[in-house]
């Protein structure tokens, strides 16, 4: 499961798996927050979110978190589920009518687009003393404008570098890459045609090949979420800090890409145009059919696949170091809201303790914690592989960055031209030449 990141001007980054196995998981219980002083009660709040897990899930768990939080603070919580769908029209409508909710749960996107319009309060304001020192700095900046904090950090959602143990076996278990220029020839180890003989042996048959070493997908709905971790890694961004060019016309970026088409040409990677379907992709490493895959860490691929032994790797890292992209979603206070100390306290009180727990616990995304404990967080994932995998993938919450939010629809563009690179039809200077001239355009558009 993961975070989707829609808003008027970028398109959804991040897809959401809204089903999960319930006999995955034991019967989970929300425990009142002890001991904590609330800045007022009698209030009523009204909260507006999409959902991170199946529907029902969803509503289950806010009807008994808000019921805990009226408990221990004497403040009602009416919470309304809001489609992906519908949420951006919706919010857009609330936000510039003045009728938005107390607290909103927001991406990043709309959360800069709203903030940077004067609609979302400043956390800070509201509580100098509000504490954000174990999260994830990335996310924090992220919701910051002008120094000014408008959303707080809820949930993370990433993809993970899993190996198949099956393949890396049949490889002859070759050590594991550390860096960008390792994975190359580690991914060449794991790729098998279907007589069973290696790539790099005379008689391999790249006409038909049966296992590839990585797997590439030419879909923008899923590269999307990993292809900035190469840039990343290399010390460069996609786009420029002012928004008006590309980040990666340098040396840098441009081995970043060049390592990319490597991977491609040495036919260790997976054909772009494989699938055409986020799901098929999703299946093609627990089916054994790739060695390396960036991957959710979901269940599902532990329900379905059995059999599957899935190894998260530690992110490659390249000359600037190993990162990873992710998506954030943020917990807001809108600035028009007459009871903004306790929404704030509402805030407080679903991200921490056992209702943070059992949310995480349920819809098996990442804490944005950098020091969370991972028997805490997934302890009631009763399959061992499965929590096994979430516990490892944790710690790499430190490594996380998040690309820029954008005023336009860029990173589908610029994906888009990457593709036509690494597919052979275009030459790396002329995507650079035309990525920077649609991206001033773009910029100009948008008013920049």
């Amino acid at each position: 499961m993961s975070l989707s990141n829609h808003s008027a001007v970028a398109p959804v980054t991040r897809r959401r798996l809204l089903t999960m196995s319930a006999a995955l998981l034991a019967g989970t219980a929300l425990a009142a927050t002890a001991g904590r002083a609330f800045a007022q009660g009698g209030a009523t709040l009204q909260f507006w979110k999409m959902p991170n897990m199946a529907a029902e899930n969803e509503n289950a768990y806010w009807a008994t978190a808000v019921a805990g939080f009226k408990e221990a603070s004497g403040n009602s919580v009416e919470h309304l589920l809001v489609p992906w769908a519908e949420f951006l029209a919706k919010y857009t409508a609330a936000f510039v009518s003045g009728t938005a909710p107390d607290v909103s749960y927001q991406v990043t996107n709309t959360l800069n687009q709203f903030g940077g319009n004067g609609l979302l309060a400043d956390l800070r304001a509201i509580d100098p003393a509000l504490d954000t020192s174990a999260i994830n700095q990335a996310m924090i900046e992220s919701a910051t404008q002008d120094g000014k904090l408008y959303g707080y950090p809820y949930i993370s959602s990433r993809f993970v570098l899993a190996l198949n143990e099956a393949v890396w076996e049949k490889a002859g278990k070759p050590a594991l890459p550390t860096t960008y220029d390792e994975l190359l020839e580690f991914a060449k180890q794991l790729t098998f045609d279907e007589a069973g003989k290696p790539l790099g042996d005379p008689s391999f048959d790249k006409s038909k090949v049966a296992i590839y070493g990585m797997a590439w997908p030419g879909s923008y709905e899923v590269v999307i979420n990993y292809i900035w971790n190469v840039l990343f890694s290399y010390g460069v961004t996609p786009f420029s800090a002012d928004m008006k060019d590309v980040g990666f016309d340098t040396p840098e970026g441009r081995a970043a890409l060049e390592h990319l088409k490597a991977l491609q040409d040495s036919g260790a990677a997976t054909p772009l145009t494989l699938y055409a379907d986020a799901t098929q992709w999703a299946e093609l490493l627990p089916a054994g059919k790739v060695g390396l895959q960036w991957v959710e860490a979901n269940v599902q691929q532990f329900v379905k696949f059995p059999d599957a032994r899935l190894q998260v790797m530690e992110p490659p890292a390249g000359p600037a170091g190993a990162f990873v992209s992710g998506a954030a979603g943020y917990l807001v206070i809108a600035e028009a809201s007459a009871n903004k100390p306790a929404a704030l306290d509402f805030i407080k009180y679903v991200t921490s303790g056992a209702p943070y727990d059992d949310y995480i616990a349920q819809s098996l995304l990442f804490p944005v914690s950098t020091t969370a404990d991972a028997a805490a967080m997934y302890g009631k994932v009763s399959e061992k592989r499965a929590y096994d995998f979430l516990a490892a993938a944790l710690p790499q919450t430190k490594s996380m960055l998040f690309p820029a939010a954008l005023p336009y629809n860029g990173y589908e563009y610029l994906v888009g031209e990457i593709n036509n690179y690494l597919s052979g039809q275009k030459s790396l200077d002329q995507v650079i030449s035309d990525a920077r001239q649609q991206t001033a355009t773009l910029a100009a558009n948008a008013g920049l």
